[in-house]
């Protein structure tokens, strides 16, 4: 069994969805389901809705979300920066 992935759109990068889906993940991504500019908030409904895990960048938006959020299949975020206490 493989990790679902729902990617955000603010991690679209076709080699990356074509690695991960070359290394045996099930992944779906904003644009092919029709979600990219949509909220972060409908993002996260999808995901849950479709027992996605997000991956994305969006770290500060998605943690506020998680706090929100009662039950979700996972956030994968991905911080740009070098601070580790994060």
């Amino acid at each position: 069994m493989s990790l679902k992935l729902f990617i955000d759109e603010d991690s679209l990068s076709k080699p990356l969805v074509k690695f991960l889906r070359k290394a045996g993940y099930n992944v779906v991504t904003v644009n092919e389901v029709g979600l990219n500019g949509k909220s972060d908030l409908m993002v996260l409904n999808y995901a849950i809705e479709i027992g996605r895990i997000i991956l994305t960048h969006n770290c500060q938006d998605f943690e506020n979300l998680h706090k929100e959020t009662i039950t979700h299949p996972g956030i994968f975020a991905i911080r740009n920066d070098s601070n580790y206490s994060k």
